[in-house]
């Protein structure tokens, strides 16, 4: 039961991401990606042996700085999910306008496969 409520919250989360971001497309601009971090530290390399995706949920403020992350979808491997989470909060963002050209915070999904992790 536990797991049917994780899950259902999860959604709704992600759904609410989704329309945040529909919204903010629709009324400005919608954040957008200048700087985006390494995913696996390149001496660990060697050490990863993972195929898969984790999706992370970032909140960006006003000033397209990362101030928050969340895994919206594990990859099995709370190694995998941390690095995922740690290199998403290195991300900056040229902020998210609303239509008045104001800038907003807001969520971003980013999603890593396992090419991302080589």
């Amino acid at each position: 039961m536990k797991k049917v409520l994780a899950l259902f919250l999860a959604l709704v989360v992600v759904f609410a991401a989704q329309v945040q971001l529909a919204e903010a497309a629709e009324q400005g601009k919608p954040a957008t990606p200048i700087k985006k971090s390494r995913v696996y530290p390149k001496d660990l390399e060697k050490d990863l042996n993972y195929s898969g995706t984790v999706t992370i949920s970032a909140t960006v403020n006003a000033e397209g700085k990362v101030i928050k992350t969340v895994v919206m979808r594990s990859s099995g491997r709370p190694k995998i999910d941390k690095i995922a989470m740690e290199a998403a909060s290195k991300w900056e963002f040229k902020p998210a306008v609303d239509k008045e050209g104001n800038p907003m915070e807001v969520w971003y999904m980013i999603k890593f496969e396992a090419k991302d992790f080589k």
